[in-house]
């Protein structure tokens, strides 16, 4: 990160990284080392993420309907017929949850988030 690295670059990377975990099926490491936390609300959003396997209100307006259109094709693509954006959501979120590695390591928590 470099020093004018803020919340905004940080949400654009996060949601880059989930839409190629959750709708691409990817699997891929985010770091995120003690160097790169410029601002809490950073450690606010792994937190979330890894509690709830999202984070609210990171997709939103014209990044939410991108990601609709997304998940509509990736879950079709992998046989599910899935009409409602709610239901799409909620589809996105469990394909995420579903590559996040936890460690109950607490140093290597802060450090890195596996998806």
């Amino acid at each position: 990160a470099h020093s004018k690295y803020g919340m905004d670059d940080f949400d654009d990377d996060l949601r880059g990284v989930l839409r190629r975990a959750g709708c691409q099926g990817e699997k891929l490491c985010f770091i995120l080392d003690e160097g790169n936390v410029l601002d809490s609300g950073f450690l606010e959003r792994i937190n979330t993420l890894l509690a709830n396997g999202e984070v609210p209100g990171l997709f939103d307006g014209d990044d939410y309907t991108v990601l609709m259109t997304q998940c509509k094709e990736a879950a079709q693509a992998s046989g599910k017929l899935i009409d409602s954006n709610e239901e799409l959501y909620r589809w996105f979120c469990n394909e995420v949850r579903r590559r996040v590695l936890r460690s109950g390591d607490w140093v290597f928590f802060y450090l890195c988030l596996f998806i």
